[in-house]
C-alpha cells in the first residue's frame, strides 16, 4: 500500500509539473498575442484538471482576449469561488465586467483586488474610473489620499482627473506637475495640465501646455481642441494681433491668368463679390465671368469654363469674403503645385455629405457668419499646417482648377441639374482620375449664407441619392470619424483674421520643430 501511495504521489507531482508548464506556456502565448495557441493550451489544461482555479482563470482570460467578456466572467468567478486570494484574478474579473457594461460588478471586483494588494496601481486606477463613471467623486478621492507621494505617473494622472472633476484645479495642477516630472514626454499629461490652467484663466500658460502636448504627439485631438480654445480666448481678449502666415512659398515664374467664374442671380451679392476680387487681384492678369441665368451650377460653370481664358479658373460662391490681402500670391503658389485647390473637404468620402467623414478625415478651416446673432464661427476641421494632400472631395464655396484638369474633367450637368452635389462630383471625379486635389489652409474665408431649411434639405437629399448611385462602389461608408468639430466663436471679422493667423503660425512653429528634429 505504501508503494502504491508513493507511486500515486509521484504521478500527481509529475501531473502538477505538466499543468504548471502548460499554464506558463499559455500565459506566454497570450502575452505574445497568440490567442489561438493560448486557447488550445487552456482547453488541454482544463481537460486535465477541470476544477483547477489556474485553468479556469486562464480560460477566462482567453475569452477576455477574444472579446467574449460575459463568458470570461463566468470562468473567472468559478476560479475565485475555489480560491479568492488572488488580486490579479479579481482585477481580470473587473475587466470582464467593465467590458460587459456592468460598472457595479467591475467596481466590486477592482475593490477586492485593491484590498488584497494595496499597491496594485492598475486596479486602483480602474476602481477610481468606475467610481467617477458612477458620480462618486468623494469615494474616488478617498482612494487617492496617499497618491501625492506616488511615483506612478499614470496613477497621478488619474488622481489629477479626479481633482479636476471635483473642481480642485490647484490640486490637479500639482499632481500633473509631479507626473510630468516622471514622464515629461507623455502628451496626455500636458493636455491635462493645459485644461487645468485654462480653467484657472491662465490662458497663455494653457496654450503653451497644449503646444507641448503636440510636440509629444501631433495626433492628440484634445491638444488641438485645447489650442483652439486657448487661441479663441486670447483673440476675444484682444491679446493676439493679426499675424500673416502664408504657407506656400512664392513662385519665381510669372503669375497665372486668373478667370473667376461666379454664378449669381443676386445683383447686390454679385457686385460685392466682384469688387472683392478686383481688389484682391489688382496688378494681376484676370477676368471675371458672371453667369446670371444658369440652369444649374454644373451648366453655369461649364459655360463659364468655355468663356474663360485663364490658366487657373476660380469657381466662387457670391456670398464669400476672402480675408488674405495677398490672396493672388498664395493661390498662385498652390496652383503651381496642385491641379485642384479648395478650402475644405475630406480625405475619405463616405457618402454624399462630405462632413460625415468626421475627424480625422476632414480638412480645412472655414468661417460662417450668422445674421441672427451677428457672430462668426470658425470650423477647425483638421490639425494640418501645409496643404492637405490625398483629398477625395471638396466643398464648392471656393474651387481653383488648372486648365489642364479642366480639359479632362467637366461638371456633370446631366446628373446634377440643380444646385447641389456639383462640387463633390467634380472634385471626386478629379480625384478618381488621379489629379492632385488638395485643401489649403492659408486663404481665410467667411461664408455668409448657411441654408438648412426644409426645401434645401429635401433638394439636397434628392441630389445626394443621385451622387451615391453614380459613385456606388467607390465610396467608403465605414469607419467614420468623430463628427464633433472643433470651433471658435468671434464677434467680428478682424477677430476671425487674427485667429486664422495665430493658429497657422502656431502650427507652422510645431511643423518646423518636427522637421528640424527629424520627426514627421
Amino acid at each position: 500500500m505504501r508503494l502504491l501511495s508513493a507511486v500515486a504521489r509521484l504521478f500527481n507531482n509529475r501531473r502538477e509539473g505538466r499543468s504548471t508548464a502548460l499554464v506558463d506556456a499559455a500565459f506566454q502565448a497570450l502575452e505574445a498575442g497568440n490567442v489561438d495557441e493560448a486557447r488550445r493550451l487552456a482547453e488541454r489544461l482544463q481537460s486535465m484538471k477541470p476544477d483547477d482555479p489556474r485553468a479556469l482563470h486562464l480560460c477566462g482570460l482567453v475569452r477576455l482576449h477574444e472579446g467574449r467578456s460575459a463568458e470570461a466572467s463566468v470562468f473567472i468567478e468559478r476560479a475565485l469561488a475555489i480560491d479568492s486570494g488572488h488580486a490579479e484574478q479579481w482585477y481580470d474579473l473587473g475587466e470582464a465586467y467593465r467590458l460587459h457594461s456592468s460598472p457595479v460588478g467591475a467596481a466590486r471586483a477592482y475593490r477586492k483586488a485593491v484590498e488584497l494588494r494595496p499597491d496594485f496601481a492598475a486596479a486602483r486606477q480602474a476602481l477610481v474610473s468606475c467610481l467617477l463613471q458612477q458620480g462618486e467623486l468623494e469615494a474616488a478621492e478617498g482612494l487617492l489620499e496617499s497618491v501625492d507621494e506616488s511615483n506612478d505617473a499614470a496613477l497621478l494622472e488619474t488622481a489629477a482627473f479626479v481633482a479636476m472633476e471635483r473642481k480642485d484645479m490647484r490640486r490637479a495642477e500639482r499632481r500633473l506637475g509631479k507626473a510630468l516630472a516622471l514622464a515629461p514626454d507623455r502628451g496626455t499629461l500636458h493636455v491635462g495640465l493645459g485644461g487645468t490652467l485654462l480653467e484657472q484663466g491662465r490662458v497663455y500658460e494653457a496654450f503653451m501646455s497644449f503646444q507641448q502636448a503636440l510636440r509629444c504627439d501631433p495626433t492628440l485631438e484634445k491638444a488641438h481642441q485645447g489650442m483652439v480654445m486657448a487661441l479663441e480666448r486670447q483673440v476675444l481678449a484682444g491679446r493676439l494681433p493679426y499675424e500673416s502666415c502664408a504657407l506656400a512659398p512664392a513662385e519665381d515664374k510669372p503669375r497665372p491668368f486668373f478667370s473667376v467664374v461666379i454664378c449669381s442671380i443676386d445683383e447686390v451679392k454679385f457686385e460685392r463679390v466682384t469688387a472683392m476680387y478686383r481688389a484682391l487681384l489688382t496688378g494681376e492678369r484676370y477676368e471675371i465671368v458672371g453667369i446670371h441665368d444658369a440652369k444649374s451650377l454644373c451648366e453655369g460653370y461649364n459655360r463659364g469654363v468655355r468663356a474663360a481664358r485663364g490658366d487657373v479658373v476660380i469657381f466662387s460662391h457670391d456670398d464669400i469674403e476672402i480675408l488674405a490681402p495677398d490672396f493672388a500670391r498664395r493661390l498662385a503658389a498652390h496652383t503651381a503645385r496642385h491641379h485642384l485647390v479648395g478650402l475644405c473637404g475630406t480625405t475619405r468620402l463616405t457618402d454624399g455629405y462630405w462632413m460625415n467623414a468626421g475627424w480625422p478625415y476632414l480638412r480645412g478651416l472655414v468661417a460662417h457668419h450668422y445674421p441672427d446673432t451677428g457672430r462668426y464661427r470658425v470650423l477647425v476641421l483638421d490639425c494640418e499646417f501645409e496643404v492637405s494632400r490625398r483629398v477625395q472631395a471638396l466643398d464648392g464655396l471656393f474651387l481653383a482648377a488648372r486648365r489642364d484638369l479642366l480639359e479632362q474633367v467637366r461638371f456633370d450637368e446631366e446628373t446634377f441639374d440643380g444646385f447641389h452635389l456639383y462640387d463633390l462630383d467634380f472634385s471626386f471625379t478629379a480625384h478618381q482620375l488621379g489629379f492632385d486635389v488638395v485643401v489649403c489652409h492659408d486663404i481665410p474665408v467667411i461664408h455668409y449664407t448657411y441654408a438648412d431649411g426644409p426645401g434645401y434639405i429635401d433638394a439636397y437629399g434628392e441630389y445626394r441619392s443621385r451622387f451615391e448611385k453614380k459613385h456606388a462602389g467607390r465610396l467608403k461608408p465605414v469607419a467614420r470619424g468623430n463628427t464633433r468639430f472643433l470651433q471658435a466663436l468671434f464677434d467680428d471679422k478682424e477677430q476671425v483674421r487674427s485667429f486664422y493667423g495665430a493658429l497657422l503660425a502656431a502650427r507652422k512653429r510645431l511643423a518646423l520643430e518636427r522637421r528640424q528634429s527629424g520627426r514627421t
